[in-house]
């Protein structure tokens, strides 16, 4: 049966190979995914996340296979599903991509505010 959740629009192949397995294993497990199971010990595993325990995701561990980047972009898609996030929140996010402005993206974020509009003050630091 297929999740209407998982009908999103797929990014580039070559955006999602990009990401490192260690990438998307961080991503998942930072976001309250657990590891359920090794399918093929090194190679791979399967995620589910606790708020609904029948969603899984596989995630290769390791880069040798060649739908690498279609298993990625589906540990993507899934994570945006349970999430209820853009799937493109999920990816930058997982690629550790910051918006810095129009067609620009830094892998660092932008806190002095000279990229990417005035720096943000918390409340409280407002005067």
């Amino acid at each position: 049966m297929n999740d209407p959740r998982l009908d999103y629009p797929r990014l580039p192949l070559d955006y999602v190979e990009g990401i490192t397995p260690e990438q998307c294993v961080r991503y998942l497990r930072s976001n309250g995914w657990v590891q359920d199971r090794v399918l093929e010990p090194g190679e791979v595993a399967l995620f589910r996340h606790p708020d609904d325990p029948g969603f899984a995701v596989q995630v290769l561990l390791t880069r040798k296979f060649a739908d690498y980047g279609h298993l990625v972009g589906a540990a993507i898609t899934a994570a945006a599903a349970q999430e209820n996030r853009p799937f493109w929140e999920v990816y930058m996010d997982m690629a550790g991509r910051y918006y810095v402005g129009p067609h620009t993206y830094s892998t660092t974020p932008q806190a002095t505010g000279s990229a990417n509009g005035a720096a943000k003050l918390p409340d409280a630091e407002v005067t």
